[in-house]
Order: C-alpha cells, then sequence, then structure tokens
C-alpha cells in the first residue's frame, strides 16, 4: 500500500521533492542551494532593493527612470543564473487561460481588502498615504504613461524578493525538520513579515501600518503562487492591483478637482 508521505520532514540538500509538482529548491528540485548560496542570494535580494530605493540622480528623468527597476528585477535574476545557470527558469512556468483568471480574481480580492483594512486602521491609528499618489497626482499624460510601464518592472521585482525568500524560508524550515505543512505556513508569514519590513521607510516606519495593510496584501498576493508555482501569475496580480489602484486615485482626484 502507498502511503501518502508530502507532510514529512524533508531535508533539502539529501531528498528529492516528493511531489512532481512541488515548489522549486526547497527540495532539491531542480537544485538544492546550499548555505552559502542562499546568503549570496539574500544578499543579492538586499543590493536589489538598495539600487531601488536609492534617489539616483541618474534615475529621475528620460530612460534612466527605468534603470534603478531594471536593476531592482535583474540582480537576482544574475544571482539565481551565477550561482546554477538553468535552474532559475524553475521560477517561471507557461502562462495559460485559467492563470488570467487567478490575476484578475485575486487582484480584486487583494484591493478590496486592503481598501477595508486601510480604513479601519486610519480609524484607530494615524497613517502614511502611499508615495507614488502624491507623485502622479499632477503629472501628465506622457509622464503617466511612464510610471505605468515602470511600475511593471517594479512588480515583478518585488515579486522576486518576495518569492525567492519564501522558498528559501521553505528550505530552511524543512532542513529543520519540521512538516511541509509547516514549513509553508511559516514561510507564508515570514514573507509578510519580510515584505512589510521593507516598506517602513515608504510609509514613515509605521510599523502596524505595514503589518497590517502591506503583510496581508502579501499573503493574497501570494496565492496564486502557492496554486501554480509560476511568478508570473502572481506579478501579473500584482500588477493589475496597482494598477486598479493608481487608476481609481486618478479619476477620484479630477472628479474631486471638477466638482
Amino acid at each position: 500500500m502507498m502511503h501518502n508521505t508530502n507532510d514529512q520532514p524533508l531535508n533539502p540538500l539529501k531528498a528529492q521533492p516528493k511531489r512532481a509538482d512541488d515548489f522549486p529548491y526547497y527540495a532539491g528540485n531542480p537544485v538544492a542551494f546550499n548555505g552559502l548560496q542562499w546568503l549570496l542570494i539574500i544578499l543579492s535580494l538586499a543590493l536589489a532593493s538598495y539600487c531601488l530605493m536609492m534617489p539616483w540622480p541618474w534615475a529621475q528623468n528620460g530612460i534612466g527612470v527605468f534603470a534603478s527597476a531594471f536593476l531592482f528585477a535583474g540582480i537576482p535574476l544574475f544571482a539565481l543564473v551565477m550561482l546554477n545557470g538553468q535552474p532559475w527558469r524553475a521560477l517561471f512556468r507557461p502562462l495559460r487561460w485559467r492563470d488570467g483568471a487567478w490575476m484578475i480574481g485575486t487582484a480584486i480580492v487583494n484591493l478590496i481588502v486592503t481598501i477595508l483594512i486601510g480604513m479601519l486602521l486610519s480609524h484607530l491609528a494615524s497613517v502614511s498615504s502611499n508615495p507614488a499618489m502624491e507623485q502622479i497626482q499632477n503629472q501628465s499624460t506622457q509622464q503617466l504613461e511612464v510610471f505605468f510601464l515602470r511600475t511593471i518592472i517594479q512588480l515583478f521585482g518585488e515579486e522576486l524578493i518576495s518569492i525567492v525568500p519564501f522558498l528559501g524560508l521553505m528550505t530552511l524550515f524543512s532542513y529543520w525538520g519540521l512538516k511541509r505543512s509547516q514549513s509553508l505556513a511559516l514561510a507564508i508569514l515570514g514573507t509578510a513579515v519580510w515584505f512589510a519590513v521593507l516598506h517602513l521607510p515608504t510609509y514613515e516606519w509605521r510599523i502596524f501600518q505595514c503589518l497590517l495593510v502591506i503583510g496581508s496584501a502579501r499573503i493574497i498576493l501570494l496565492i496564486p503562487y502557492l496554486v501554480t508555482k509560476n511568478i508570473l501569475v502572481c506579478a501579473g496580480a500584482h500588477i493589475i492591483n496597482d494598477w486598479l489602484l493608481f487608476t481609481i486615485f486618478l479619476i477620484g482626484t479630477k472628479y474631486a478637482a471638477v466638482g
């Protein structure tokens, strides 16, 4: 009789994945990164975040506005390529029609939940607005086009600095001997906290706002990856979510100005 062993402890450095369709890296598929390699990957994520957040003079105008976003998304991918070549492709899968439904559905759910949590939090404590809203409020049509195009690259980078640590945490917890379900739950929670902490400078170091709003959004946006194992799906959901948010804000601002 065959037994279901999907929820057993797993040493990713010694064992092969127990599922044909499992998350990459943490269980040795297509490769198992060792501790030093994971450290280098995390350092690449930190460098990528630094490149994005620094107000580089050359990144303020023209084609330069895309440079920091490309570095943000490119550095982690480059690190994966340098460490093991082809296995970086394990983050990607072909897109299917139902993946589009996951993108749209996740974006709408996340938008609703984020707005509701933000409204509730605003009644309990002071909150900071998203600086991007102030940035686009008085921009020209051409500037808005550049802004929206840039967000495609940046938001894909945000998925990289979320999904890769998620897989790293899965690896760590599995190596410690935790069951798959335990590793998964802790990796989701850890990723949400990590993503919230990265947004602290953006929201004036308001930790509760980041943990509740950004952390909950991260968990929701992680769901498409948990289902599809395809970073393109959660990136698509993230892009649709933010574009909807920016569009609603712009429409509301113009309506208020006319009124």
